[in-house]
């Protein structure tokens, strides 16, 4: 089973073993932990590190949960995130919950069995999303390669640009925008008495490439 980092910012190391025991015995996944004592630990962290879920203390040194919450999104990428409070407080919670908060858990108020639940439940939830996020961008990689696929397949004999709205069905400001590329890249030239795009060699070697991956894909 593929390492899971899970990123807990805890300045108190007694919550930090708490939480991480309760996991690791509790939830059958294989968790690694990763702990910032801070808000600026945590954005550090997360600069390098590609987490699956956030467990962030609301009462931090130098900010608060909510506040900290706010600064990844803003800063980093969604990633999905839960705030621990050692104590009830319906505000926070509620506060927690419409900034998109996954959860809202209380360290010290709940039976063990029942926060493993909850943390286990939200890790589900957290992969299932990051899931999905990935596939998106796959599913706009494929795009992205079957518009180059289709151009640099009409451009074979030459074409026009005209023309090449029309056999692509794609619009003016998509065409120019993938003919760009693949001119800048060396895989579509314009031939200069015709104004035709036309495919180069190197542009042939990358429909052979598209052609493997869509045979490997099928």
């Amino acid at each position: 089973m593929d390492e899971i980092k899970i990123l807990y910012v805890e300045d108190d190391l007694s919550s930090f073993h708490f939480i991480k025991v309760i996991c690791h015995h509790k939830i059958d996944h294989n968790i690694l932990f990763l702990r910032a004592t801070n808000g600026q630990e945590a954005m550090e962290i997360l600069k390098k590190e590609n987490v699956s879920l956030i467990l962030i203390d609301y009462s931090l040194p130098d900010t608060n949960g909510l506040e900290l919450m706010d600064r990844i999104k803003k800063e980093i990428k969604e990633i999905p995130i839960v705030i621990v409070t050692g104590y009830t407080d319906k505000k926070i919670a509620i506060e927690a919950m419409r900034k998109g908060a996954l959860d809202h858990i209380i360290k010290w108020g709940e039976n063990l069995n029942e926060l493993a639940k909850r943390i286990k439940c939200c890790l589900n939830l957290a992969l299932h999303k990051n899931s999905m996020l990935k596939f998106g961008e796959i599913k706009k990689k494929r795009e992205s390669l079957s518009i180059i696929y289709s151009l640099l397949q009409h451009a074979v004999e030459g074409i026009k640009k005209t023309k090449l709205i029309h056999k692509t069905n794609l619009n003016s400001k998509t065409i120019e925008k993938y003919l760009t590329y693949c001119i800048n890249r060396e895989y579509i030239r314009i031939t200069e008495k015709d104004s035709l795009y036309i495919t180069t060699q190197k542009g042939f070697k990358l429909l052979e490439k598209i052609e493997e991956v869509n045979t490997l894909l099928a």
